[in-house]
């Protein structure tokens, strides 16, 4: 099943895979903030910085896939690595 979603969510999805990193700027507000493993990253700059820096950190796979109950989409993270690369 193809789901449809917003270009900006769409673009999320693939820099979130690793393709376009330098796009996910586009995907959030100038005053955006991301709450990711206990930090605060606030504005376009430090979220790019954090996607950058996830990026490196981990290796993973997301795809949006809608919920049993058909009312809400769920993100299904797929992680080929348990451990962080720099734990390598």
């Amino acid at each position: 099943m193809t789901i449809q979603l917003l270009e900006s969510i769409n673009i999320f999805f693939e820099v979130s895979n690793g393709i376009g990193l330098g796009r996910v700027k586009t995907c959030f507000t100038q005053d955006a903030v991301v709450l990711d493993e206990g930090c605060s990253h606030q504005g376009l700059a430090a979220i790019e910085s954090w996607a950058h820096d996830t990026r490196q950190k981990y290796e993973f796979s997301v795809k949006p896939r809608v919920s049993p109950s058909k009312t809400a989409m769920i993100w299904s993270l797929q992680k080929s690595a348990a451990i962080s690369r720099a734990a390598l």
